[in-house]
């Protein structure tokens, strides 16, 4: 079996509308996606800003989310779920899976 070197994304963007954007969750599992709440915090994976944007959680229906933008974000942006708004870091349950 050969390493994946790529990362693993959680969601993508996939409507950005003024400070609002439209995710799709389809890296996450059931588990992790029913254990989302407000101020979950979304970072963009290997963004091409200097500054690292993110994306807060608000709500979902299915495996849409829809988040509050913090910097600069376009549709198609991979992005990996990193645990709270100001907790800096990963919640129980949620987060990466190893592949």
């Amino acid at each position: 079996m050969t390493e994946n070197n790529y990362p693993v994304a959680n969601g993508v963007v996939t409507k950005v509308e003024g400070s609002q954007a439209q995710v799709w969750l389809g890296g996450l599992d059931v588990k992790q996606i029913s254990q989302l709440t407000t101020g979950n915090v979304f970072n963009v994976i290997y963004p091409q800003e200097k500054s690292r944007p993110k994306l807060i959680f608000q709500s979902r229906d299915g495996l849409g989310v829809t988040a509050t933008i913090k910097g600069t974000v376009k549709p198609g942006y991979l992005l990996d779920i990193s645990g709270k708004e100001g907790t800096g870091n990963r919640e129980q349950g949620t987060g990466r899976k190893n592949r």
